[in-house]
């Protein structure tokens, strides 16, 4: 997902539904946690975007692109 595309309004309201966490895979230290995550959920590639709930599951691997994909999968994961 490009940057700039989270300036659209309809996508930034949308995200106030979540909470977002940002784990940066350009360098990380192989015993770091970030690398400890990415393990852990299957990130292969960057960019990655995971739905995970509250218990930590993934409910939705999301691999929309373009604004209107991506608010149609983030509002079927909040309706989850």
């Amino acid at each position: 997902m490009l940057a700039g595309q989270l300036a659209d309004p309809k996508l930034a309201d949308t995200l106030k539904k979540f909470v977002l966490v940002k784990v940066d895979l350009t360098d990380p230290p192989k015993d770091g946690p970030a690398q400890k995550a990415a393990t852990k959920y299957g990130v292969r590639s960057i960019p990655d975007l995971r739905i995970l709930g509250a218990d930590g599951t993934v409910k939705q691997h999301v691999e929309s692109r373009r604004v209107d994909d991506l608010l149609k999968e983030l509002g079927a994961a909040a309706g989850k």
